[in-house]
């Protein structure tokens, strides 16, 4: 998320802070969180000091759309029932599909200085249609001052910094991982209606 730096999520010695929110997310099936973890087992292996703590395989997701964050939960918690309130209201007035959104992993990159993602686009058109309904659906609850970008992350980097060589080499390596073929994951529509309706 813009605005939001590696120290906000991550201690001088690399393990995650406290952070709270609502951000609604798809999760992934199991297959495409075991591709996902090869490959950031990888980046772990090759240059382990560019990165934070790994992520939990079982958290790999991509984000449809952030709310509210922060590191103080007692201070969120009006808020977050806000938007709880605004999107059951969403929900209440407009009717949601059953089917999977089929995404198409593209290219590993930098966001925004914090983090390496996997980005992701959808496979067809009605992909897009379907995944661009469910986005103005929450945006309506929290309109986002940035364009929406799917992805996955793979890792926040080290809140450190890295030299010189070491960003040449990460380079390199996301180069080399960017020219491989690359599986068709699956995003769950039925996970975000789960959430939605919990």
């Amino acid at each position: 998320m813009p605005g939001i730096s590696v120290a906000v999520k991550v201690h001088p010695e690399n393990s995650f802070c406290d952070f709270y929110g609502d951000t609604v997310v798809f999760d992934l099936e199991e297959e495409d969180k075991t591709w996902l973890s090869a490959l950031v087992q990888k980046l772990y292996d090759e240059v382990p000091t560019c990165f934070a703590e790994a992520f939990p395989v079982s958290s790999y997701h991509m984000t449809l759309h952030d709310l509210s964050s922060g590191s103080r939960l007692s201070s969120l918690i009006p808020e977050l029932e806000s938007n709880r309130q605004k999107l059951k209201q969403q929900l209440a007035v407009r009717s949601l599909f059953s089917p999977k959104i089929k995404m198409r992993s593209s290219f590993i990159f930098n966001m925004v200085d914090t983090s390496l993602v996997m980005g992701l686009v959808p496979d067809r058109e009605v992909d897009y249609v379907n995944l661009m309904s469910l986005y103005r659906l929450v945006d309506g609850v929290m309109p986002l001052p940035y364009l929406f970008t799917p992805h996955v992350t793979l890792a926040y980097y080290n809140a450190n910094g890295f030299s010189a060589e070491e960003a040449r080499k990460l380079k390199k390596l996301v180069a080399e991982l960017n020219k491989c073929s690359v599986t068709v994951p699956w995003i769950l529509v039925s996970s975000i209606i789960k959430l939605l309706r919990a």
